[in-house]
């Protein structure tokens, strides 16, 4: 019986238990020194500039996969929802520019980083090319009954000084 009891609790607390509790211990996120500068170059419009600092921060949730410590932008929930850069532009309208996420940009050089994805009235568009001075975009939603929607805006992003990759189609 007390080898049951034993094995039962081993078994409780080596699973998500452990996590669990482990989760609730509230740990300070740590910042990174320095930080990087993400800049944006609409044509006929002023760079927009946007600093990028990065912090270290415990990734604590209840889950199977356990908790680690994971790198964020300073002021976001998390590591998968980096900040963005709004302009409007003529006729295409409210454009969101999303930043690099810091797990790249740590430890990595910016010529390593693909272009961004962009936000077109709030739907998430993926980057597909370059055509001249053009950047090609389409829209990342289902395509069943509708034509593929692209955008096409002339514009180049930087991180640190350096251009984000492009390819050419």
């Amino acid at each position: 019986m007390k080898r049951l009891i034993i094995a039962l609790l081993s078994f409780c607390l080596s699973g998500c238990v452990v996590e669990c509790i482990e989760a609730k211990i509230d740990r300070p996120a740590f910042p990174i020194p320095g930080s990087h500068v993400a800049e944006l170059r609409v044509a006929g419009m002023e760079p927009i500039r946007k600093a990028i600092t990065c912090e270290k921060y415990y990734d604590a949730i209840c889950a199977e996969r356990g908790n680690y410590w994971a790198i964020r932008e300073v002021g976001t929930a998390d590591q998968s929802s980096p900040s963005r850069i709004s302009v409007e532009i003529a006729g295409i309208g409210k454009v969101e520019v999303q930043m690099p996420a810091c797990k790249a940009l740590v430890g990595h050089q910016s010529s390593s980083l693909k272009m961004p994805v962009i936000y077109v009235g709030g739907q998430l568009y993926f980057y597909a090319g370059t055509d001249g001075p053009f950047q090609i975009y389409k829209w990342a939603g289902k395509k069943v009954w509708e034509q593929e929607k692209t955008v096409r805006i002339q514009f180049q992003f930087l991180v640190d000084g350096q251009a984000i990759g492009e390819k050419k189609i």
